[in-house]
Parts: structure tokens; C-alpha cells; sequence
């Protein structure tokens, strides 16, 4: 029997979105991508996914601020082009813009790994 695993991505760039999807399908894992930080919040507090991937710089807020409305159950990647973000707290990880699929695949790996 196959544990559900379940991955939510955050980036207000909709192309980054599609990417990740695909990256998504290439793995054989479901990934839901978000382009609405409220949207990935209120997806959050129906289902805590195992991982979420936050990007730093969204449309009015920063990523770390999306990061604090999120229970601490939630395992949080920061997915970030900066070379030294402001803060990590609260992020298990950092993905850095830009990205493959193995590094994507890498993170995803080691927390699956973790959860099994």
C-alpha cells in the first residue's frame, strides 16, 4: 500500500507553477501549485500537506510572512533566487532559484524518506 504524500508549491508566477507541475508528473508525484498565497493558506488548513514549498517574493507579502500562517506540522521549503534571504526561521529547507527536477526531487526525497 502507497502512503499518500502530499506536496503544495507556492509561487505568485503561474509559469513556475506549470513547471513545478510538470516536474510533477515527470516523478510520478501530485503536486498542487498555488499562485494565491491566501489560497495556499485556506488549501493548508483543510489538508496540511507534508511539504510546502514557499517562494520568498510574492505579490504583497514575503514568503516567510506566508510561513508563519501555516502550522508548524507542515514541513516548509523556502524557494528563493536571493543569495541570503532575510530569514529562514520557521523553513526546513532552502530550494534556490533557479531550479532542476533533481533539486527539486532531492528535497522531496529526503523529508519522503523521513515521513516512510
Amino acid at each position: 500500500m502507497t502512503e499518500k504524500f502530499e506536496i503544495y508549491y507556492l509561487d505568485d508566477e503561474q509559469d513556475l507553477c506549470d513547471i513545478v507541475e510538470e516536474y510533477g508528473e515527470i516523478a510520478n508525484i501530485a503536486v498542487s501549485t498555488f499562485t494565491n498565497h491566501e489560497n495556499a493558506i485556506a488549501a493548508c488548513a483543510d489538508t496540511e500537506p507534508d511539504i510546502l514549498f514557499i517562494d520568498y517574493r510574492l505579490q504583497g507579502i514575503t514568503g516567510d510572512k506566508v510561513a508563519q500562517r501555516i502550522s508548524d506540522a507542515v514541513t516548509k521549503v523556502l524557494v528563493t533566487g536571493e543569495l541570503q534571504p532575510p530569514t529562514l526561521a520557521g523553513f526546513s529547507s532552502v530550494l534556490a532559484k533557479p531550479f532542476d527536477l533533481k533539486d527539486f526531487l532531492e528535497i522531496i526525497t529526503k523529508y519522503r524518506e523521513a515521513k516512510f
